[in-house]
């Protein structure tokens, strides 16, 4: 309410007057706000997919990092990658997720 306006809460409340005399004449109009139909549920998979997502960025973003730093370091010798990747990074992410 502003300045002593109450318009736009009388127009609230007429309206919510409104919809309980619509609702009592018929209860299609009615809409259960706990149904668990209306509310938006994201499944196991999707979240599953959404975690590997990020665990498999973090993989690269950490790979990249240490190329980065190492690479200009050896010249004679080459770089290999397969000695500083993390095998179980991604799956002790996964594992952690599910179990709490």
């Amino acid at each position: 309410v502003e300045n002593f306006n109450f318009k736009m809460k009388a127009t609230y409340t007429a309206l919510m007057v409104r919809r309980v005399i619509q609702a009592q004449g018929d209860t299609k109009i009615i809409d259960d706000r706990d149904y668990y139909g209306n509310k938006r549920l994201e499944l196991a998979g999707s979240l599953l997919a959404l975690m590997f997502e990020d665990l498999f960025k973090r993989f690269n973003w950490e790979l990249k990092m240490i190329a980065d730093k190492n690479i200009p370091k050896i010249k004679a010798a080459q770089f290999d990658i397969v000695k500083h990747m993390r095998q179980d990074q991604i799956t002790n992410g996964l594992v952690h997720a599910i179990s709490t």
